[in-house]
């Protein structure tokens, strides 16, 4: 897998990686905006003119476009032509082990045939001998495991096709129909016309409205500019001592991905510094300091709300029954982690480069104040209205219901009033929305079926007789690896349904704490450029020579020790903070 980077230069990106990531599609207004998140199909460049941005929108690969003044600067990623040259002409060639043709969109035909051979013999292995929507189900976790790690189809198409082998190999179980309650193995078989709403429900769940609604004020924030002055605000009164623009850039990055995801803010972030990086000297190790410090602080900001990355929302989702986090106590036990964590990642990035910062000050950065019309303070106030209510969910869900229904006012206010238009709802990250479905989809077949109870029974016979501390430090370790080489997203919804099971064993009772600290540490798990949205943005990001700025061994150097960092915070801020909270019991 491949990522292109910025400036017009054609690569491939067969994986589908920046569409499956990117949350955010805005485009100008009869206003226009400073800054367009652009999709187009073939080669994405930056037209000069607001009519000819609207011209260019489209379908298949993301950039980003920031205007300064007369000078507009891009970091497009673009996905190469298909070089077929008829509609109906078939043509087929392998690249790095993907095929293509024109009715066949990028596949990769290696992973696949191993996905397919993996799931084969996972069929023909009697684990679970007569229990059959257990084995069924362990056949499902399989396919979809080796289909997200590896990519070989896109991360959503592979989400959406779990209720299929679901509802039609009988995985889902009728717990009003069993001789023993407490023995899957005696429950019949949920009826398909039962099972098919109840699995595909699960891309409505709360959780995804929840993010439904944090998409939306992302996109008001964007198309009207808010978020952008107040990215330049931030930077213009940072000064222009690199130190203190460093920690500026980072705390900006950090807060942004609170409210409008770590995936706008990376992109938002980079756009407003890149400028700066590329009037450095290309010795000037400055700029690895600043695109290292946006994606890590953008890691970090990602575990701070429920809004700030979609394992977040999967984490919440993973709870058992009948045990929920509010938004202000997950933010009470992530706060303290971030910002211990975001200060003691400064001072390494800061001390570890210096030395080659060459420049002593950076160009300070422009701010003209402009004065908030009408629609900017509507947005303010919608924005902080929904903000104050999920703050607030324990004390009005016997009026709102919950979060996701609460998340539902900013598509109606910004939607139903005009200010986003019909064009920018069908632009939302809705492949994003189907991928976090798709992983409460399989949690819930894993649960229904007697596979998670069978998994974390065995978990918990490896882990008798361990202390709370202890059984948190090995998934949390788990979690730090898997999330390493693959999508954190794809980590969290693997990973936490069953360590949710395992907490919630009468010995453990500590499903809260093991589920949130899980989630914490997918956003931690930071050392390869493949981790996270964030990493890839700021591996993405070339100087004026086409060079690119950081190597995948900047990351590897900068982020393990950062992610064991994040680690130790978790093992001991975290942890007490979630006993002070009762996490644990």
């Amino acid at each position: 897998m491949s990522y292109h980077e910025p400036f017009h230069r054609d690569v491939q990106d067969p994986s589908g990686f920046w569409e499956d990531s990117a949350t955010e599609y805005l485009t100008t207004s009869e206003d226009d905006s400073d800054i367009d998140y652009m999709l187009s199909s073939g080669e994405l460049h930056v037209p000069p003119t607001t009519s000819e941005r609207r011209a260019s929108l489209g379908g298949n690969s993301v950039g980003l476009a920031i205007n300064e003044g007369e000078e507009e600067y891009s970091q497009p990623l673009s996905i190469a032509p298909d070089p077929s040259q008829s509609d109906f002409s078939w043509w087929t060639w392998v690249n790095c082990g993907y095929v293509r043709s024109p009715l066949i969109r990028t596949v990769k035909v290696i992973p696949l045939l191993v996905a397919i051979w993996l799931t084969t013999i996972a069929y023909f292995i009697p684990v679970f001998e007569t229990r059959n929507a257990e084995h069924n189900c362990f056949v499902l976790l399989v396919l979809v495991s080796v289909l997200w790690a590896t990519e070989a189809v896109p991360l959503f198409v592979t989400s959406i096709l779990i209720p299929i082998p679901v509802v039609w190999f009988n995985i889902l179980l009728d717990p009003l129909n069993c001789a023993d309650i407490n023995d899957p193995a005696t429950c019949n078989p949920l009826p398909a016309p039962e099972a098919a709403p109840l699995i595909t429900g699960k891309f409505f769940d709360p959780s995804i409205m929840l993010f439904l609604g944090g998409f939306t004020i992302a996109a008001a924030l964007g198309k009207y500019k808010l978020s952008n002055k107040l990215a330049r605000y931030v930077l213009a009164m940072a000064g222009t001592d690199p130190k203190w623009v460093l920690l500026a850039m980072m705390i900006l990055s950090w807060f942004l991905s609170m409210w409008i995801s770590n995936v706008a803010a990376a992109l938002l972030s980079t756009a407003v510094i890149l400028p700066t990086l590329r009037d450095l000297p290309a010795s000037s190790s400055f700029s690895k300091a600043a695109l290292l410090g946006i994606s890590m602080s953008c890691n970090l900001g990602g575990m701070t709300t429920p809004i700030a990355s979609p394992q977040n929302a999967i984490a919440l989702s993973a709870l058992p029954r009948g045990e929920s986090i509010s938004f202000l106590a997950w933010m009470a036990g992530s706060i303290p982690v971030t910002v211990i964590g975001l200060v003691g990642i400064w001072i390494g990035l800061h001390l570890g480069y210096r030395s080659r910062y060459i420049v002593t000050e950076i160009k300070k950065q422009e701010y003209i104040a402009e004065r908030l019309r009408g629609k900017h303070y509507f947005i303010l106030a919608v924005t902080v209205v929904t903000v104050g209510l999920w703050a607030t969910d324990q004390l009005t869900e016997s009026f709102t219901g919950n979060i996701g229904i609460t998340a539902i006012i900013p598509v109606v206010m910004f939607f139903g009033s005009g200010l986003l238009s019909t064009k920018e709802f069908d632009s939302l990250a809705w492949n994003i929305l189907v991928l976090m479905g798709g992983g409460l989809a399989l949690g819930e077949a894993i649960s229904s079926s007697g596979l998670l109870q069978t998994i974390a029974s065995d978990i918990q016979q490896l882990l008798d007789g361990q202390s709370t501390w202890v059984i948190l430090l090995t998934f949390n370790t788990l979690v730090g690896v898997v999330g390493m080489f693959i999508s954190s997203t794809v980590a969290a919804a693997i990973i936490l349904p069953v360590v949710a099971a395992v907490g919630l064993s009468p010995e453990i009772n500590a499903s809260k704490l093991l589920v949130v600290g899980g989630a914490y540490m997918c956003s931690a798990a930071m050392g390869l450029p493949v981790s996270s949205f964030p990493n890839a943005n700021a591996y993405s990001v070339e100087d004026g020579d086409g060079q690119k700025m950081l190597t995948p061994v900047d990351f590897v150097i900068t982020g393990v020790p950062a992610c064991l960092w994040i680690l130790f915070l978790l093992q001991s801020v975290n942890y007490g903070v979630g006993i002070a909270l009762g996490f644990a019991n």
